[in-house]
């Protein structure tokens, strides 16, 4: 299979391997700038010395899919990276921005969620509490679901299950206590 675009340069000195089998051909030195994870096995000897080699180089295997590694790459590589907009592609990316320790995780994930509290407030909540962001993050979010409270209840299994459970009572009362709020301004104002 050949060299996924962008990531194909000729003269990139290292190839990883998605799950899925499509490779990369990328330079060491802007992975190990961008993550601690790549620096760690770039710098170690010995830890990518691999039998498998494609072109004369050594190929690492990762366990991440072609999609996941694809939206990592955008996000560390000099190139365009796309306008994410689905959950899973969000989902994807935050779980390998953590995975592999990339040195600006904390501002993109930051990013990424507020892009999202938009469109699915309690999801960018949920991420928010599972990725430990500054709480000004969830705060944000939960602010978002008052536009129509439903709790967590939204929320696939996965998700909701790295809500800790104080997390997700701050959002409830949060949510109630702005429900009554308004309930006692829209009385006072009838008046």
């Amino acid at each position: 299979q050949p060299y996924e675009a962008p990531f194909d340069d000729s003269d990139g000195d290292i190839v990883l391997r998605s799950s899925d089998g499509v490779d990369f051909r990328l330079y060491t030195v802007i992975l190990r700038k961008a993550s601690h994870t790549f620096h760690d096995l770039f710098t170690t000897p010995g830890l990518t010395s691999s039998d498998l080699t494609r072109d004369g180089l050594p190929v690492i295997s990762l366990s991440d899919d072609a999609r996941t590694l694809r939206l990592l790459l955008r996000h560390i590589y000099p190139v365009a990276g796309p306008e994410l907009t689905d959950p899973d592609d969000v989902r994807a990316l935050l779980r390998a921005l953590d995975k592999y320790c990339i040195t600006s995780q904390i501002a993109a994930s930051e990013r990424l969620v507020l892009g999202l509290a938009e469109r699915a407030p309690e999801l960018a909540y949920a991420l928010a509490c599972r990725f430990r962001l500054p709480a000004e993050v969830a705060r944000r979010a939960a602010r978002l679901t008052l536009r129509k409270p439903a709790g967590l209840a939204v929320l696939s299994e996965e998700d909701a299950a790295h809500v800790p459970g104080l997390q997700y009572h701050r959002l409830l009362a949060y949510q109630s206590r702005a429900v009554t709020a308004a309930a006692h301004a829209v009385k006072t104002f009838a008046w």
